[in-house]
Parts: structure tokens; sequence; C-alpha cells
């Protein structure tokens, strides 16, 4: 038979979880050189056992499997021992030949062969002692029950080591099984195994397969030689023959065999160190003889030997009767395997059994049960057997250890450190009660105490995974971030798959404020365990550091999906909605967290928060309060609260807020800060100044308390103050929008206009959404004649604020005075719309209905405005207009008055009022309007030529001849002033004196004016005198009643 590949040999004949004839189900696999084993349970017994075949491999060899099923039998023939793993039956399924065995347990921190002990260090000489003495019963058994039988394949991993440290024999007749494959398909690697405990003369025996019994003799001494090789390496930790190098190739692997077999067949068996009995030294040396009749003549001789040495150290030798033992072992057993398979009620049932046979004596099932008990968190019920088998065995480490993992699972510290000091006492190396220990002592802050037990425990196993891992947890509490991750780190390169020690890297490097490697770290362990809520949650905090609210947002959404109870992961995504400025969804989810947690005082202040940008300001105060009532020495709370007495203006409660913050907190710079807005906004400004004093002394770094200091300053017209405060501003941080908009506020009142229009322009390339800015560049542009600039701005406001009445009014005016009166008109619906209580929107709509010659619409609107504002002299003085126009004199002249009545200094409406006096003839009050007009504002160029009409209707010549002149000089153009000078003098008879000044007015364009000179010079020719009843002075006198009145409005 050609050799097989080690691929061949890979795959095994069933995986965990299958099940084998519908009635085994696997639960785990073990895969050997020659062999593979299932650990299965019967459906149909719940009897557990180990099913022991071959590769499919060796299967297809006739002899082999011969071999394989006559071990067997003979393995069943050895029957029920203490020191003898129990074969049960044999059966074939499948065409697969199973060998069911015992499912022996294993001790949780050795292991199940001796092997597995080994190589966690030397055992004591105990037991050493009590190990070998129970491999040579179980040869004395099975050479009782088949005197032909020898194992000749004793070594390590074939001595299983139970729970209660007893030795029992495995793969009785598996030799020849190994000798059968050997002799069709030689493989080195199989002799490699056993060559370190085979004896000299076993070396050249070739197999005979059709043996008694599949054995080669009715009695090996090479059994005791390997006894003998199996004791040394107990007690050293060395086998005793050794070819002194490690082979790497097969050729190699040839000359290390032939190596060791010279040192077994020629070297003289070595000594034991001199702290060993001499006595143990002597069995040693005996077993090892190269003559197998040098050796002791049976096991039962060896037994002897060994139980004498055992007494003379004064051990207790193990005097049971051998059924007995055989019974409560294989109860053990039982209740073991079944705690693997995690079926603790029947585990416990199995204990039981066993307590029942041997109550008092068996610590070990005292300890096992408890371990079945603590596993279906019966602490109480676990801490009392655990307590009964100290009683019974009071210097049995592990019983102790069990224990103390109780204390510590119920909080019972203390008593748990008193069970773990001594655990370490009675086993100094204990890895897990210093583990342990160490926990606790990191719980309990003792950081010192708790990396001294793990270095220890490092110390004794430098492979220890988790004691790297929790002493890079204490030192990461200890903030001593460099050697937490030397830890971590170390622990990642022994086992890459360890998720736990990706995680709290991540959150080292997260301490560290090192967020890229953070998240790299959880998403590592995410990777791991796509489960692992903790690292969702916390790589949603590292996201949210690098201000990738949207991935934040999902690993929190991950976290909770994973724990739906998890608070403080609803509490985190909901401060990710707020600074996303999706409050609604903050409040849901702050809400959620302070449902599953009530003391989360957090959530009520950070849902205070969305509440009040969401303008519920009630609600707000109400988390704040709550705030307050679960933490009255907070002064953010109370600051909190203030600030939102300020959005309702309600400033007094809000200043009583930030006083109780500041008699919490005296150095609390932002209640100062606050404060002194409130103090502004109720124009309280000294307090105000001194709060911003205050609030730049604790906190020169914060740029908005210049800002507002400059605000402050600007008002009063400390503008050289006023600019120093916003430099200060934009020096620290060059990113304060607001500071460029004040400062450009400040240069626009400077009419320093290009400053301002930078300023403006920087604000709005720092905030693109600055409502403020846009607007006030537009009023800049608008100022400056940029009307299509500042339409430009008025738009893009009114684009991110649909709702900016300001922007609206400001808009509507500049398309009023571009006489785009439709368009302006649009305007004053919205400013309607938004301020349907403001009397001003009503009268510049009243405004711009009359440029469009709606008057009636117009005289609705200024009554309108009258109506909410009854003293608005400005909506009587354009209704008085629209009366003057349609000639409703009386009801103008009454307008006028109240304008006047309401505005004793509204020039406009002295004025007009004068025409209308004017009109209706009463002269004497048109010209004390019109002295009014003059004596406050001699702009109006228009009054004194109205005046001089009243004067000359009253026939006061001398006054209209002053006013005419004066109106003249004001207006050298303005032919009324020429004309009516004329007719004043000729009134005088001073004909000639007239004639010029018609002249003058024709040249000017009033052509009646030439006509009347010429009548004039006509007359003069004829030396005709004229009449006041002369057809020119009558159509003089109509021209003057015709162009008496003006409609003038207001600018």
């Amino acid at each position: 038979m050609n050799k097989s590949s080690p691929t061949t040999l890979k795959m095994t004949h069933y995986q965990t979880k299958d099940k084998i004839a519908d009635r085994y189900e696997v639960y785990d696999v073990l895969r050997g050189n020659i062999s593979e084993v299932y650990l299965c349970l019967d459906f149909e017994t719940s009897q557990p056992y180990a099913l022991k075949t071959l590769p499919a491999v060796y299967l297809q060899d006739e002899q082999i499997r011969h071999a394989f099923n006559e071990a067997g039998l003979a393995w069943i023939d050895l029957h029920k021992h203490p020191n003898v793993v129990f074969c049960y039956f044999m059966e074939t399924i499948d065409s697969i030949p199973f060998i069911f065995m015992e499912w022996s347990s294993k001790n949780n921190q050795r292991g199940l062969s001796l092997h597995d002990w080994l190589q966690i260090g030397t055992l004591d000489v105990h037991f050493a002692l009590n190990i070998t003495i129970d491999i040579c019963r179980g040869l004395i058994h099975a050479q009782q029950r088949q005197p032909n039988i020898a194992h000749l394949d004793l070594r390590p991993p074939n001595i299983f080591i139970t729970p209660e440290q007893t030795a029992k024999i495995s793969d009785f007749g598996m030799a020849d099984v190994i000798d059968a494959i050997n002799l069709e398909n030689p493989n080195n690697d199989i002799l490699m195994r056993k060559a370190p405990y085979l004896a000299p003369e076993a070396w050249n025996v070739k197999p005979r397969l059709d043996a008694p019994g599949g054995s080669k003799f009715a009695f090996s001494p090479a059994d005791i030689y390997a006894i003998g090789c199996i004791l040394y390496e107990i007690l050293t930790g060395y086998i005793p023959f050794d070819a002194n190098f490690i082979p790497s190739t097969p050729n190699e692997e040839t000359k290390w065999l032939e190596s060791l077999r010279q040192a077994h067949e020629q070297t003289l068996p070595p000594a034991l160190p001199p702290n060993f009995p001499k006595r143990i030294n002597a069995i040693i040396q005996t077993c090892l003889q190269k003559e197998n009749l040098a050796r002791f003549p049976t096991v039962n001789d060896l037994l002897n030997e060994l139980l004498a040495i055992q007494e003379e150290l004064g051990d207790v030798p193990r005097d049971m009767e051998e059924e007995t033992i055989t019974s409560v072992a294989e109860h053990d057993n039982h209740g073991r395997v079944l705690m693997t398979m995690q079926r603790y009620e029947e585990a416990i049932e199995s204990f039981t059994h066993s307590l029942d046979i041997l109550f008092d004596k068996v610590a070990n099932t005292y300890n096992s049960r408890g371990l079945a008990y603590a596993n279906l968190h019966h602490y109480n019920e676990a801490l009392a057997d655990f307590s009964q088998a100290i009683e019974f065995e009071s210097s049995f480490a592990q019983i102790y250890y069990n224990r103390g993992t109780i204390y510590k699972k119920i909080h019972s510290y203390d008593k748990a450190l008193d069970d773990l000091h001594r655990a370490i006492e009675l086993d100094s190396n204990y890895l897990e009660a210093y583990h342990d220990r160490g926990l606790i002592y990191a719980m309990q802050q003792r950081y010192d105490e708790a990396i001294t037990d793990f270095s220890q425990v490092i110390e004794l196993d430098p492979d220890f995974v988790q004691a790297y891992h929790n002493r890079g947890v204490t030192y990461r509490n200890l903030k001593h971030y460099d050697e937490a991750l030397r830890d971590y780190t170390h622990a990642i390169r022994l086992d890459p798959t360890f998720s736990h020690a990706y995680y709290n890297r991540g959150l080292t490097y997260y301490n560290m404020k090192e967020y890229e490697k953070s998240i790299e770290d959880f998403s590592n362990a995410i990777g791991l365990n796509p489960k692992h809520t903790s690292a969702y949650y916390n790589r949603g905090l590292s996201y949210r550091h690098m201000k990738w609210d949207e991935e934040a947002l999902s690993d929190y959404t991950e976290a909770i999906e994973l724990d739906p109870n998890f608070a403080q992961a609803y509490y985190n995504r909901g401060n990710t909605y707020r600074n996303l400025q999706r409050h609604e969804e903050a409040v849901a989810d702050f809400s959620q967290a302070i449902k599953l947690d009530s003391k989360l005082i957090h959530a009520y202040y950070n849902r205070g928060l969305s509440y009040r940008s969401l303008g519920r300001y009630e609600l707000a105060l109400d988390d704040f309060t709550a705030g307050i009532k679960r933490e009255p020495y907070n002064a953010k709370n109370y600051y909190q609260r203030g600030v939102t007495y300020q959005d309702m203006k309600k400033y007094d409660n809000a200043i009583a807020n930030h006083n109780k913050a500041i008699s919490l907190n005296v150095n609390y710079a932002p209640a100062y800060y606050q404060r002194g807005v409130c103090h502004h906004a109720l124009k309280q400004l000294d307090k105000a100044l001194t709060n911003y004093n205050r609030a730049v002394h604790l906190n020169p770094q914060y740029a908005q308390n210049y800002v507002n200091r400059g605000i402050l300053r600007k008002e009063t017209r400390q503008h050289r103050k006023a600019l120093s405060d916003f430099n200060k501003a934009i020096k620290i941080d060059p990113n304060n929008y607001h500071a460029y908009y004040q400062r450009g506020n400040l240069y626009q009142i400077m009419e320093r206009h290009k400053k301002a229009l930078a300023d403006f322009n920087q604000a709005i390339a720092l905030s693109p959404t600055y409502t403020e800015a846009y607007y006030n560049r537009g009023l800049l542009h608008r100022q400056n004649d940029e009307s299509q600039r500042a339409l430009d701005d008025f738009n893009q406001a009114l684009i991110l604020d649909s709702n900016h009445a300001e922007a609206y009014s400001s808009r509507s005016r500049l398309y009023y005075q571009l006489n785009d009166y439709q368009s302006a008109l649009n305007d004053h619906v919205h400013i309607i719309r938004l301020n349907p209580k403001m009397s001003s929107a009503y009268f510049n709509r009243g405004r711009t209905l009359s440029k469009l010659n709606q008057f009636e619409e117009a005289l609705d609107d200024y009554t309108q405005a009258i109506h909410i504002n009854p003293q608005y002299a400005k909506a009587y003085y354009y209704r008085g207009q629209i009366y003057q126009d349609w000639q409703q004199f009386e009801d103008a002249l009454e307008e006028y008055k109240q304008a006047i009545h309401f505005d004793p200094r509204y020039i406009a409406a002295y004025y007009n009022r004068g025409l209308v006096y004017h009109t209706l003839k009463q002269y004497h009050e048109a010209i004390s309007d019109y002295s009014y007009v003059i004596k406050h504002d001699a702009d109006y160029e228009k009054v004194y030529y109205y005046r001089g009409l009243s004067y000359h209707n009253l026939n006061y010549y001398d006054e209209a001849i002053d006013d005419y002149n004066q109106a003249i000089q004001r207006a050298p153009d303005d032919p009324l002033a020429y004309f009516n000078l004329g007719g004043v003098t000729m009134n005088l008879g001073r004909m000639q004196e007239a004639l010029p000044y018609f002249d003058t007015a024709s040249q000017l364009g009033f052509i009646q004016a030439g006509h009347i000179a010429q009548q004039i010079r006509e007359q003069i020719w004829a030396d005709m005198p004229t009449t006041s009843d002369s057809p020119d002075q009558l159509a003089f006198e109509s021209f003057i009643q015709t162009h008496s009145l003006s409609d003038v409005e207001e600018n």
C-alpha cells in the first residue's frame, strides 16, 4: 500500500454536529495520526461515548482493519477498572468499525492526557508516584484479564488523568494497529512519537498480527521500560534519552530515529537530580536497564516497590475497594462529560449518585457538582458543595479557586480573595488563581496588585493571552497607555483572533485621541465578532470625534439592534442626531435612553437642548429642572435653564438662573456671558458690559465673548473699542463668521464700505447659509447704488429664510425705488403675512398701491395702519394726499391736522395743509403753515412761491413780491414765479416794470406769459390804463387758482 499524503488524512468521516447512525450526535472530533475519535451523545440512552475508528485511507487495508478489530475485542475483554479507559463494545456503522469507549473528562486547567499535564510543567514526587502506581495497577488488571496481553505503546498521550488525578491507560492493543500500518506504509512520524519510550529489544521485533490477543508477548518487560521513561519525564520534564537535535526533513528523521535507538541501546540511564529520593532514582535505573531480565521481573514487583516508597514518604495510598472506585469514577466521569455537553442537570444527578455511594470520601465529586451548580447559576448550592469538598480535602487548591470564583460572581470580593490566596498558597504555580485574583484587584482599583498578579501569570506562562490582555486593561485604567498598548499587541500576536484584545487596544487609542487607529482596531474586533455590541458603540464614538456623523449613526444603530436595552447607545445616537440638527430623532433617542435608564442625567440635559432647538421651551425647562433635582449642585443645568428663559425672552428668570449657576461656580464663564446677554437685551448696558468683561477675564480665548462685547460697544458708539473686540475675536477664531459679520456692520456704520463689504464676503465664505450676512451686504449694495447686487443678496437671504420680514421689506423698498411697483407689492404681501399687526407694513403697501394708481386700495391700507396705530402720523398724511387728489379738501384738511397733531414737526404735513388752506381760500392759515415750513426747512423751494400766491390773493403785494423773488432765487428756471411776480407788479400799476417778468416766463416756456406781455406792450403803446377786470387780468387770476395745488410726497 502506498504511503498516504497528509492531505488524504485531513478529512474525517464525520464533523461536529453530525449524527452517526441518526443516534450519536458528534460534539467534538479528535484527530490523531492513526485514529479518529468522535465524542458523542447517545440520544436513546443519554449515554456519552468516545467512538474510536481509523481514517478512511487505512480502513481500505484488510490487515490494518483486522488489527483494529482484534485490538478492540482485546480491549473490551479488559472490562471496567479505575486505571483503564473502559471499552464498552464494537459496532460497524456504514461499513466503519467503531470502538465505543468511555468519554473521559479532563481537568479544565491541565487537560486530559499526561502529555497535556507535562506541557504545563514538572509535577511533584507525590503526583509522580500516584500516577506510576495507577499505571502499574492498570497493567496488572489487564494481565489478570488476559495473561497474554501487553500494551507496548505506553507513553504520556495514552495515559489519561482524571480530575481526581487518577491515571487511566488507553489504547490497549493499538500498538499492533500501528505495527500493521508501518508494515504496509512505513511512517517515520508514527514511530517518532513512540520512540522516546521504546525499549531496546522492541526496536527489532517484527509484528505478529496473528498472536493471541493481538500481542507479541505473554508479558513484555518493554512496558516496564516505558514506565521508567514516563516516571523520569514526570519528575524532570525531560525524556531520559534524546537524539539532541530536531529533524526537519525525512532524511533527518531517519537519522534522528537511529540516533535515539543507539541512545536507548547504549547510553546509561540518566540519574535523577540529587534532590529526589534515592530510592526513586533506583527504581528508574532498574526500569531502564538495557537487558530486559535486569528490570523488575513483573509489574507487580515494580508496584510493590512504588508503594513502599509512598509509605516511606508518608503518603496515604488510595485503598478503596476496586468495584467501589470504579462505580464512583464512572458516575463522576459521566457527570463531567455531561457538563462538557452543558447538560448540567443530568450531570448533577450523576455526581449525586457518586455521593450516595461515598458521600464522605470524594471531595472531587463535591467539587464537580459545585461546578455544575455554578453553571446553572445556583450559587448557594455551588458554595455549599465547594465548602463540603474543602472540609474533606483542605489541601486541594482547585476547590478553593472554584469557590473563590463563585464569591467573585456574587460580589463577595473579600471572601473570593481569601479563597484565591489559599489556592495560591497551596499551589504557587496556579495560573488561574493569580489571574482571577488580579481581576478582583483590578475591580477594586488596586491596580498595582493586579498588575503584579497578571505579571506573575505571564512569568509562569509567557503564552497566557488573557494575562497580557487584562494587564493591558489595568494599565489603561492607570492611564499608562504605552504599557497597555504593548500588552494588547502581545496578546494579539499570540492570538490574532482575540477580538477583545483588538477592542481594548481600540479603547486605549480612543483614550489617546488617536481615533483612526481606534476605528481600525474596533473594525478588527467586529470582523472577528460581528455581534460585538460594544465595538460598534465605541467605533461610533470614534467616528463622532472624527466628525463622521453618518458612520457614527450606523454604528450606534447596529449596537442598538444587537442590544435594544443599550441606553448609552440611544443617548449617543441622540447626540449625533442633535449635532446634525435632526432634533426630532434626537428627542426620540434621548427619551428611549431615559426610559431604559432614568439615572442617565445627561440624557435629560441633552434632550432639553433639543427641545429648545425645536422651540418647545416648556419641555426644555422640564428637562433642565429634572437635571437640577438629580444634580442640585451642577451649575450647567441652571445655566441651560437660564438660556431657555432667554429664548423665551423671560430675561429676569434667565438672570435668576445664571445667578444660581454663578453661585455654584464663581468661575463659570458661560453664565457670565449669557447673563451679559440678558442685561444687554434689557438695555442694562453697564451690567451687560460688566458681565462680558468678567467672561473675557475667565475665558480670554472664547471668541464670542469679544463679539458680544463688541456689539455692545458698537451700540454705545464706542467704535474703536468695538473694532478692537471684533479684531480680537477674529484673531482667536479666524473662522468665526459672526465676528466678521459684526465687524462688517461696524465698518458700514463708520462708512468704510470696502472693509464692510470684505467682511460680509468673508462671513458668507465661512458660512454660505448665513442669512443676515446676505441681508446686510444687500443693504450695503443698495446704499452704494448697486441695485442688482443688492437684489441678488436680498433674494439669497429669502431663499435661505423665506420668513425674513426685513429682507422682504428692504427688497420691496428697492423695487419701489426702481419703479418696479408690482414686485414691491408682491413683497408687501409676504411682509403682512409675517407681521399682520405691523402698521408700517400696511402703510408701505399703501404707498406702492398709490404708485399703481390703486388709490382706493391704498386708502384701505392707510386706514388699516391707523387702525393698528392710531397715532401713525404718516398714514394720516398720505390718506390726506389721496383726499387732496380727489379734491375732497375738507377730508384732506382733517387728515393733515391729525398728522400734525401726532407729529408737530411734520414739515410735509404743514406744507400740504397750506396748499389745502389756499385752495379753500383760507389764505391766512395757508400763510401760517408756509411760514412754519420756511422756518424749519428752507429746502422746500416751492414754499416761497405758494406763500407769495397767498399774499398776492390777500393783496399783500410787497410780501408777495418778496416771496416771488425768493422763489426765483431758489428756482431761477421756474416760469411761474416770474409770471406771478409780473402779475403782482402789474397789480401795482407798474406795467413797464412787469413786462420783463412776463418775457422771462415766456422765454422759460410759459406761452401764456408771452400773450400777456404782448397785451402789455399794446396797452403801453396805446397809453391805455389797466383795470382789474381786463381780460388779461382775469386770465391771470384764473391761472393762479388752477395751479395752486401740489402733491408733495414725504422722502
